[in-house]
């Protein structure tokens, strides 16, 4: 399971480590309400900085962050190209270029597309490829400006206001992903799961199930990893058999999602009975009292640590409303 990082717990013994898991909650809570109070892309790009600073400062892995990010590098690329194309501004574009699309600048789109379609089997880099279609399909356009059939030119204008928001977007999605993964990562399940029935535990007063649903949230983050395995291993094993999940006709990739979803759903209500099976053999009883193998008790530098994050809290609203 090294390419599915989310919800993953990464061993190490950093400062970031010794934190208490309520208070890292509580911090994780307040810098996400932080991130949505910042209006600037200048703060933004300060605050993921800052956010790198604190990875390395913990000794964790860069790259395991990237890939976190990296299932929703298509979503970022989309959202930043539409922020690009749709976003104006009063104040005058940044530049202007000018597009053609005629008859041979559309036959060497197609030869570009089929080209993609074709070096993707081979190539393991495929957002790079695609990013690269995406380059030459503009640039047949720009520079074939005459056709003898047909001759439609369009123009692209971008606007500063554009790119600062389309930057700020992409910030914004990528310090709630930095965010989130240095929680999972260096807390443990269990210890998440404690932390928050410990924080809901007020909502107990008015009869809510605060520890059913805790343990849902626990066994939700446990089983997606072991789903994620479990439909390689199909995928794979399929593949085998001749089963390609990258190529064929519309028709066909339903038949092939459909092979997959079948096991997938036999497989989880499998793990769901025997994960049941093993609760109940453990003792565990829906809404009965349980104790805990460790007693958490929070010290000064935890205290501290919400405190920054407090602090940080109160400087985005002084930004953002006195500024």
């Amino acid at each position: 399971m090294a390419d599915f990082v989310f919800g993953q717990y990464v061993k190490g013994d950093s400062w970031i480590y010794k934190i208490d898991a309520r208070f890292k909650f509580l911090a994780f809570i307040v810098l996400i309400v932080a991130v949505f109070m910042i209006r600037n892309v200048w703060f933004m790009t300060g605050f993921y900085l800052a956010i790198l600073l604190m990875i390395a400062l913990a000794r964790l892995s860069i790259l395991r962050f990237l890939k976190a990010i990296r299932p929703l590098m298509f979503l970022m690329v989309f959202t930043f190209f539409m922020q690009m194309l749709y976003t104006t501004d009063d104040n005058p574009p940044l530049f202007e270029l000018g597009f053609y699309f005629n008859l041979i600048s559309l036959i060497l789109i197609i030869l570009v597309i089929v080209l993609f379609f074709y070096l993707r089997k081979v190539i393991p880099f495929k957002f790079i490829l695609f990013l690269t279609t995406i380059f030459l399909i503009f640039f047949v356009q720009y520079f074939l400006i005459s056709s003898v059939l047909f001759n439609f030119e369009y123009q692209l204008v971008l606007y500063e206001r554009a790119l600062t928001t389309a930057i700020f977007v992409i910030l914004r999605i990528m310090i709630f992903i930095s965010l989130s993964s240095l929680l999972t990562y260096t807390t443990m399940p269990l210890t998440i799961n404690d932390a928050l029935e410990s924080l809901l535990k007020p909502l107990k007063i008015i009869r809510f199930p605060v520890s059913e649903l805790t343990m849902m949230f626990m066994l939700c983050l446990r089983l997606m990893p072991m789903l994620y395995l479990e439909s390689r291993k199909i995928m794979k094993a399929q593949a085998s058999r001749g089963v390609d999940f990258k190529e064929g006709k519309f028709k066909q990739k339903i038949v092939q999602i459909v092979s997959l979803l079948i096991p997938m759903l036999v497989l989880s209500v499998k793990r769901a009975f025997d994960l049941a099976d093993a609760m109940e053999c453990r003792g565990y009883v829906i809404g009965a009292p349980r104790t805990k193998y460790e007693v958490s008790v929070f010290k000064i530098t935890d205290i501290l640590i919400l405190l920054i994050a407090l602090l940080i809290l109160g400087f985005t609203i002084f930004l953002r409303f006195w500024l």
